[in-house]
């Protein structure tokens, strides 16, 4: 018997790519649950998720006359636009006194470290200069929240290998003008790299030419 293709269907909705999608996903997440009942469910959603399924859902225009008030995530034109003050917060590599200092200063309005530690994030970010954006704003940027300190807010970010390349060259290469790696936090699926502001030429904008392959794979010591 032929199977039947799924196709797009906007009058129903079970049949959309994006319901599709979260079927896949709900099977991944049942079939992890049933091998080990208290597995961690964030960890097993896959990347971009929010992202792929706003992308799956296809645009609907909207009437003459009529606009529409809430953009889409992939209308937002800043990273910063996807945190908020509510979001739970994961330390990935502890902050710096200097990072931690700036934090425990940025408002008297909230409550104190540790408790207030999302809320401060945010309006350190919110009020923080963009120093460099992505060609894709909404998906990375480098913001100075200081003289001396700025962030990389990355999104969807696999590993840490970028901060504890960091970590090699500030331990094993001094010498080498890269930023001095001063903490790692993350924010539902946006990673926070904070690190020292260097005059120069950015870590962000080095291509592959630029660094060598002991400073893209760093050699454990």
């Amino acid at each position: 018997m032929a199977k039947h293709r799924h196709t797009d269907d906007p009058s129903d909705p079970r049949q959309s790519k994006a319901a599709r999608l979260n079927v896949r996903v709900l099977d991944k997440l049942q079939k992890a649950v049933n091998d080990n009942p208290e597995v961690d469910l964030l960890t097993l959603f896959p990347r971009r998720y929010s992202q792929r399924l706003a992308e799956s859902i296809p645009f609907v225009h909207e009437p003459a006359g009529r606009e529409r008030k809430t953009p889409r995530n992939d209308e937002k034109e800043d990273i910063r636009d996807f945190l908020s003050p509510s979001d739970p917060v994961e330390i990935i590599f502890p902050f710096s006194p200097a990072v931690s200092t700036l934090l425990d200063t940025v408002s008297e309005t909230v409550n104190p470290l540790p408790q207030g530690l999302s809320q401060r994030l945010y309006e350190l970010l919110r009020r923080s200069e963009t120093v460099w954006k992505a060609p894709f704003a909404n998906q990375k940027g480098v913001y100075i929240c200081s003289p001396d300190i700025v962030v990389k807010v990355v999104s969807n970010l696999e590993d840490a290998t970028e901060y504890t390349t960091l970590q090699y060259l500030e331990q094993h290469k001094s010498d080498i003008p890269a930023p001095r790696p001063l903490g790692m936090a993350r924010m539902n699926d946006i990673s926070l790299i904070f690190m020292s502001h260097e005059i120069g030429l950015a870590w962000t904008s080095m291509g592959h030419p630029q660094l060598s392959p002991e400073m893209l794979h760093p050699r454990p010591a």
